[in-house]
């Protein structure tokens, strides 16, 4: 069963159900990225049972959404952000935690003004940019979550990201000044 593996953490039965659920439709779809990123069947096994871990502290978050898209489109994000950090940690590629340095939060924009924009033309944008900040933008700003939340789905520091946020906002902030986000 799948929840005899982590006894310490205590679920009522509609989260168990849940993520029992969840288990049975998105398992297939994680193990399938994972193994494209990885190229390795065990590592792919092992970022699967590191995302559901993180997805049973969590299930209060997934439950949550409003639309089942909306928790797909959240596994994914993580499951593609843990493969690349197994990805790194195994293969001893350059960390994407060199942003860490990077912290300059005094001129961004606002959040009240990003949510004003064409929603359409937003998403166009944060699709197309490079995944670390379109991700990290997704997450902030289509699912309302929090920097640690960010972080978790992420698989980085909190400092991570928030410094990748504030890179999307840069390029957003550019996309602006071309007249690109003009509804």
């Amino acid at each position: 069963m799948l929840f005899t593996i982590r006894p310490t953490i205590k679920l009522s039965l509609r989260q168990k159900l849940f993520l029992e659920m969840l288990y049975r439709k998105e398992h297939k779809r994680m193990e399938f990225t994972a193994r494209k990123i990885l190229f390795d069947m065990d590592m792919a096994e092992d970022v699967v049972q590191t995302v559901f871990t993180s997805l049973f502290k969590n299930v209060d978050l997934l439950m949550s959404f409003e639309s089942p898209n909306i928790v797909s489109r959240y596994i994914f994000i993580c499951v593609k952000n843990t493969s690349l950090r197994f990805n790194e940690k195994f293969r001893f590629h350059s960390s994407l935690d060199e942003l860490d340095d990077i912290c300059p939060y005094e001129e961004c924009l606002e959040d009240e003004e990003i949510l004003k924009f064409d929603v359409k033309k937003l998403m166009k944008i944060i699709t197309e940019m490079d995944s670390r900040y379109g991700d990290a933008l997704y997450l902030k700003f289509c699912l309302g979550l929090s920097y640690t939340e960010i972080a978790d789905a992420l698989s980085c520091k909190v400092v991570t990201a928030r410094n990748r946020v504030y890179l999307g906002r840069e390029i957003l902030k550019k996309a602006r000044k071309q007249g690109d986000l003009d509804g």
